[in-house]
C-alpha cells in the first residue's frame, strides 16, 4: 500500500500546539502590543469600574443638599420670631385693654359713686351736699389781744376760717377762752355760756368767722366768781404774769399769749 506523505510545512488543516504563537504577522502584532492588553483589562474589570465609581462619588456636589438646610433654618428662625412677635403683642394689648377697663371702670365710680369734695360741702350723685362737722385739723385760727391793769377786762379777737377744700360747721360755743397763771386756772369761758355764743357757724374757703372772747378781770372756779375773804367783793387778778390761750372743744389751738396785768 502505498504511503502518502506529510507536506513539511503546516498545512491548512494542522492545529498549532498549544503555547506556540502562530508564525507571520499575527504573532508579531501579538508580541508588539503586549503591554497595552494588561490595561485595558484594569479598565474592563469588575474592581477598575469599582475604582471609577468611588472617584465620582468622592467629588459629588453638596451645595443642593446646603441650601435646602439652611432654607430649614431660616423657616424655623422665621417661626420663632413670629411666634414671640405675636406673644409681645398679645401681651400689651392684654395690658392697654385692662389700663382701658380699669380707668373706665375708676372713673364710672368716681363719676356716679364716689362723693366730691366741694367749697360747699360734699356732693353726693343724687345732688344732696352733706356739711360735714369742723375738726381741729381743719381750722386755721388767729387771735389779737393785749395787757391790762387790775380791774380791768380783756378783750381777744378770733377768726376762724377753714383750710379743707370743703365747708364744715360748728358752734361758736365751742371757742373757749382760758386765763391761767403758773398751774391756776383763772378762767375758763368753756365753763358758762357767754352773750354772742353757743349760735351755729358754717365755715367755707371763702367764708371765714370773726368774734370776741372776753375775761372780766377776776378770778373764778368753774363758772363762779371767787370771793376768798367773804367781804362780798370777788377776788382780781393781781399784778403779774398770765397766759391768754384760744381753745376749741377740749382742743389747744396754736393761738397763745403771753400778758402782763398791771397794777
Amino acid at each position: 500500500m502505498p504511503h502518502s506523505s506529510r507536506p513539511s510545512g503546516s498545512s491548512q488543516g494542522e492545529r498549532p500546539r498549544r503555547g506556540v504563537a502562530p508564525s507571520g504577522s499575527g504573532a508579531s502584532a501579538s508580541a508588539g502590543g503586549r503591554g497595552r492588553p494588561r490595561q485595558a483589562s484594569l479598565a474592563g474589570s469588575p474592581s477598575g469600574v469599582r475604582r471609577q465609581a468611588g472617584r465620582r462619588k468622592g467629588r459629588a456636589n453638596l451645595w443642593p443638599r446646603r441650601i435646602i438646610t439652611g432654607t430649614g433654618l431660616l423657616l424655623v428662625v422665621g417661626l420663632i420670631l413670629w411666634a414671640l412677635f405675636n406673644a409681645v403683642a398679645w401681651v400689651f394689648s392684654d395690658s392697654d385693654e385692662a389700663v382701658a377697663q380699669s380707668g373706665a371702670q375708676s372713673g364710672a365710680v368716681e363719676d356716679s359713686d364716689s362723693p366730691r369734695m366741694t367749697a360747699d360741702g360734699v356732693l353726693y350723685p343724687n345732688d344732696a351736699v352733706r356739711i360735714p362737722e369742723c375738726t381741729p385739723d381743719m381750722l386755721a385760727l388767729n387771735s389779737t389781744t393785749g395787757s391790762i391793769h387790775v380791774g380791768q377786762a380783756l378783750t381777744a379777737s378770733v377768726e376762724v376760717s377753714t383750710q379743707a377744700n370743703t365747708a364744715c360747721s360748728t358752734d361758736a360755743g365751742m371757742f373757749g377762752l382760758m386765763i391761767t397763771s403758773g398751774d391756776e386756772i383763772y378762767y375758763d369761758s368753756r365753763q358758762c355760756e357767754a352773750d354772742g355764743l353757743g349760735s351755729p357757724l358754717l365755715l367755707s374757703p371763702t367764708a371765714s368767722w370773726s368774734g370776741e372772747l372776753k375775761w372780766d378781770g377776776r378770778r373764778y372756779a368753774g363758772c363762779s366768781p371767787i370771793d376768798s375773804d367773804g367781804d362780798g367783793a370777788t377776788d382780781l387778778a393781781q399784778p403779774g404774769t398770765y397766759k391768754v390761750r384760744v381753745m376749741y372743744g377740749d382742743h389747744n389751738t396754736s393761738s397763745e399769749h403771753i400778758i402782763e396785768v398791771g397794777p
